[in-house]
Formats: C-alpha cells, structure tokens, sequence
C-alpha cells in the first residue's frame, strides 16, 4: 500500500459532539472538536503548565462561536463572535468558554502529545463543578 489511511474514532463519548484525537508525528497532536449548535465547551483554564496549553491554540474551520474569556489574575473579560477560518490562541491563566453558536468544527492544534489534565484548572463557580 502507498498510502497508510485510518479510521479516526472519537476519544470518549460526548453529547456535545465528537473529539477527535490524530497523532501527527510522535510528539504532535491534532484534536478535531465537533460540538452541536447550543452547546458550551471549555470552561476551564490552563496555568502554562504544559507546553502545549501555553497558549493553546484553536483553528475554526466552520460555523460561529461565542468566546467568553476572563484572565483569572488581571479580572479583565472579553467575549468575541467568530466565524470560520479563524485562528483563536488562548493564553496561560485565560479562563476560556466556547459557545456553539451554530454546529461548529474546530482544530486543536498541540505541538506536544501530553497530558493536559494536569494543566487545566476549573474555577468553582463554572458548571463543570455544578454536574
């Protein structure tokens, strides 16, 4: 075979829509986010603990979104409506929600393959705490 084609299988069941995790080369790592229209993701933020979180980087391939972002040491928030085609870099400490404002395709684009979950922090008055 010339080519190596793979079936790519969501990372773990979400009501929101599918994540989908594709390893570009050892170190690199591509996470396909697909959320239906209505609904939130994120709610969280990152301390820069990871390389790959410091700024984590987003690309909007289709559809429009909310972002809510609040930097958790200035206090200083800001929101922006974005369509496609839209490159998004959330800082470290950048609390950061996504708002499906349509169904929507977004591209994580990590230089590293690490573990983020020791870098992403969830303040306690978000929903994520609330379920």
């Amino acid at each position: 075979m010339l080519i190596r084609v793979r079936q790519i299988k969501p990372l773990r069941p979400d009501d929101r829509g599918p994540a989908l995790g594709i390893e570009i080369h050892s170190s690199e790592y591509l996470v396909v986010l697909r959320r239906k229209k209505g609904t939130v993701s994120g709610l969280h933020y990152h301390k820069g603990l990871c390389s790959s979180k410091n700024p984590e980087v987003f690309y909007l391939v289709s559809g429009t979104a909310r972002i809510v972002a609040h930097d958790m040491r200035s206090g200083i928030s800001e929101e922006h409506t974005l369509g496609e085609d839209t490159l998004i870099e959330i800082p470290a400490w950048v609390y950061h929600e996504v708002h499906a404002l349509t169904d929507i395709v977004l591209l994580e684009l990590n230089r590293y393959k690490e573990d983020f979950r020791k870098d992403t922090f969830y303040p306690e008055n978000t929903t994520k705490n609330k379920e």
